[in-house]
């Protein structure tokens, strides 16, 4: 869409770009102290997950992949997202040793490539759910007493980590609206905050007012309603909307698509999705047509573990190929991102990672040669020939 432009006239005989220039920046962060160490025993927690579901030659190891990253993501949204996860699975395990967990009766759904491909977080932790409690069918006793001993512990440290306050991208965050990089409440006016995880949302919203900030929400748990009616989707839309109302949206993915945004921007994602189509569709809610201003998007981003090296790897390489092929930064190479780059190519990277032990840097080193300049121009290249071909109204 980047590469469209109006109608030639006398002062614009080339005409004038219909949209506005973009600069996506990725803010890197490290964690360290209780939190790294939780890490750390999380990805060990996972393996021994991992163990006990190779004594059985069932579809449980299907899920193990699923559960790896979706528990990993949790942590790095925030503590309090893996706690609820943690908790959830724990309540299961004891109802298996003392016999009141009851197996689902409905019929199983597998997660599967697509799934992970379509849909959200928020909407895929509800989907392994269904497909964990069916995994719990086939655990026994034995298994369940092995897992609970190291559960117990990693809840424990998981706690206390939320009690200290400890959390080093909220710090980062923090210094961000401190200084008024991330926006200025006077010039900006206001700031579209994505997260995946509905309960880093809530944690979020808390953190956000307790800094003194207006701030509406919208996730997926919200009915559409009206632009009257108080904790909707249309109203907290409406609120934001206002010059007078909400100064900070705060949204899960059910924002991304859909709702029209090109009065703000400014945009941080502190969550960073796998699937970088899912990021541009984020910031397609601001950088639209009749957006005014040139927007600014920041990617909070740990540099000191696994997931959050692949990730700058990919958002590196993006940046590298959009200085290369797009100098005057129009947006041309976010526009075929989806038709370049595979949804589900850190997912199956990642799952090398944690199955595998794959060495981090091997593991960028398949992004980079996944994500080449040659085919971005290919792509490009082939859309533009489209679209030149078309009689456009």
């Amino acid at each position: 869409k980047e590469a469209m432009r109006s109608f030639p006239d006398e002062d614009n005989p080339l005409g004038k770009p219909l949209f506005t220039k973009r600069t996506v920046t990725t803010v890197e962060f490290d964690i360290d102290g209780q939190e790294l160490d939780i890490y750390q025993k999380l990805t060990r927690y996972i393996r021994l997950i991992g163990e006990i579901g190779r004594r059985h030659p069932d579809n449980r190891a299907r899920a193990l992949g699923f559960m790896m990253a979706l528990y990993q993501r949790r942590f790095a949204s925030s503590p309090h997202a893996l706690l609820k996860s943690l908790e959830r699975r724990k309540i299961r395990l004891e109802g298996i040793i003392d016999g009141t967990w009851v197996p689902p009766k409905k019929k199983r759904k597998h997660i599967d490539k697509e799934m992970m491909d379509d849909l959200d977080d928020e909407t895929l932790s509800a989907a392994f759910e269904d497909e964990e409690d069916h995994s719990f069918s086939e655990y026994d006793i034995q298994s369940a007493k092995d897992e609970l001993v190291h559960i117990i512990p990693l809840i424990e440290e998981v706690d206390v980590l939320i009690l200290t306050g400890t959390s080093a991208k909220w710090q980062k965050l923090e210094r961000m609206l401190e200084s008024k990089q991330a926006f200025d409440s006077e010039q900006d006016k206001k700031l579209l905050l994505f997260t995946e995880h509905k309960d880093t949302l809530e944690w979020l919203l808390g953190k956000l007012k307790g800094m003194g900030y207006r701030v509406v929400t919208i996730h997926g748990g919200m009915k559409p309603g009206s632009r009257d009616e108080p904790n909707t989707r249309l109203w907290a839309e409406q609120q934001f909307r206002e010059d007078d109302g909400a100064q900070i949206l705060l949204a899960t993915e059910a924002a991304g698509e859909g709702i029209n945004l090109q009065f703000c921007w400014r945009m941080v994602n502190w969550d960073v999705p796998w699937n970088p189509a899912r990021l541009e569709q984020r910031i397609g809610r601001i950088h639209r047509y009749k957006q005014k201003r040139d927007i600014v998007a920041f990617n909070l981003i740990a540099r000191n573990t696994r997931e959050g090296q692949v990730l700058h790897t990919l958002q590196e390489k993006i940046e590298e190929i959009r200085r290369a092929l797009d100098p005057d930064n129009e947006g041309k190479v976010f526009d075929v991102i989806q038709s370049v780059i595979s949804p589900s190519l850190i997912e199956k990277v990642m799952k090398e990672v944690y199955e595998k032990n794959l060495n981090t840097e091997v593991a960028c080193d398949i992004v980079r040669d996944e994500v080449t300049a040659e085919h971005f121009q290919e792509i490009m290249d082939d859309t533009l020939e489209n679209l030149s071909s078309r009689e456009l109204n």
